[in-house]
């Protein structure tokens, strides 16, 4: 019994665990608010559902946090060389590829880190 118990708690741990994943796709909307969503934040459809990257986010809008509201490295600065990344692929039509975690959220969207733009297929 008490063998059962410590599976069911370490099973119980391990899935409500944070996860930081790299997810592939495209930027289909570009969203900035002066009070809400970390002041910035994407729609980025991704090539397979976030369930199976192992992230827990409700839907694939990213904040990239323009106000700094979560305190994450790189601050406003970085946020902002996000936000002109997804802006130059959502015109390019590029693919692209976020750093994603589900640890911090803004409004109950996750958020990204890091943005990399893929050059368009010609």
């Amino acid at each position: 019994v008490m063998r059962a118990m410590v599976l069911l708690l370490l099973l119980f741990v391990s899935s409500t665990q944070a996860a930081t994943k790299v997810v592939t796709g495209s930027i289909d909307r570009i969203l900035t608010d002066g009070r809400l969503y970390g002041g910035c934040m994407v729609l980025a459809p991704t090539t397979q559902p976030l369930s199976a990257y192992g992230l827990d986010c409700r839907n694939n809008f990213f904040t990239f946090d323009c106000r700094n509201d979560a305190g994450q490295p790189g601050g406003r600065a970085q946020a902002e060389l996000n936000l002109q990344q997804a802006q130059l692929a959502m015109a390019l039509d590029a693919t692209i590829q976020l750093t994603v975690t589900d640890e911090v959220t803004i409004n109950g969207n996750c958020y990204a880190s890091r943005v990399v733009v893929f050059a368009p297929d010609n």
